[in-house]
């Protein structure tokens, strides 16, 4: 079983939950999870996958992604303006795209690059893109020890290889978070005012993680000792370990909670919404 990222931090935050996941145990009936952001941030990678960076090609696409995960006006205004915003960004740095959506994969990894991207000079860098309401200052230190960009950034050789980049001029990872503004449609606003006008709100932080070739080994073998640790809890081989700490993480309750205690989904999210004093 090959480990993606995501797989992986679900692991970490619990085996029990990992197995759950990977068996496809049904989740508790009553539990609900909170697409629209998700959906926010999909449509957003999308509608840029497929417009190729272009302003022209947008409104098109912003039409698919739409259907795909039923926007919602306020989102569909919200996900139009991030990508404007964007590719002004984009055509301001004067990169070049290489490539988007990259697919990785070895004997043990599996994953997608976002983009790939070059200088007028040949340096070249791995991007992570991501949509988010805030960037706090610790994450500016914690992300130079992220393991999916550390992860991304292992494949500089391949990668090089690939699209005929010089291996040498391989700069590190760009950590791209795009913020949502918040602001809702006037009454009598038009929509293109109402886009032109989120797109004035819409901020950009962007953090470079530098190649460091012992920190990325470091974080290859965490991850391999992470895989094989997974496919032993899938295969049956090891009963996995249940983290109660992680019950009730982001402030709601595991998807399974009634499988650890007993109790419906609703039950313990009204619990955990109680004020304590």
């Amino acid at each position: 079983m090959l480990l993606s990222h995501s797989s992986a931090n679900l692991l970490r935050s619990c085996q029990q939950k990992f197995y759950f996941y990977k068996k496809d145990i049904p989740r508790d009936a009553d539990y609900e999870e909170n697409m629209e952001a998700l959906d926010v941030g999909s449509s957003f990678h999308y509608v840029l996958e497929h417009c190729g960076y272009e302003a022209s090609n947008i409104s098109t696409h912003l039409k698919e992604a739409k259907k795909m995960f039923n926007l919602n006006p306020h989102n569909i205004a919200l996900v139009h303006a991030m990508v404007l915003y964007y590719i002004k960004f984009h055509k301001k740095t004067k990169m070049i795209t290489v490539a988007l959506e990259k697919g990785i994969q070895n004997d043990f990894i599996i994953g997608y690059i976002d983009v790939i991207e070059k200088d007028i000079d040949g340096n070249w860098y791995i991007v992570d893109l991501k949509t988010t309401s805030y960037v706090n200052e610790f994450l500016k230190v914690k992300i130079q020890r992220d393991p999916q960009l550390l992860i991304y950034a292992s494949f500089a050789k391949e990668l090089a290889k690939y699209f005929d980049l010089d291996i040498k001029k391989f700069q590190g990872c760009h950590y791209r978070a795009v913020f949502k503004p918040k602001y809702v449609q006037g009454r009598n606003e038009k929509y293109g005012d109402y886009v032109k006008r989120l797109m004035k709100t819409v901020k950009l932080t962007q953090i470079f993680v530098p190649y460091n070739e012992k920190i990325i080994a470091e974080t290859l073998a965490e991850h391999k000792r992470l895989e094989q640790l997974g496919n032993q809890i899938v295969e049956d081989k090891i009963t996995p370990a249940k983290n109660f700490a992680a019950c009730f993480d982001f402030y709601k309750p595991c998807q399974y909670i009634s499988k650890c205690y007993g109790k419906t989904y609703t039950d313990m999210e009204g619990m955990v919404s109680q004020d304590v004093y």
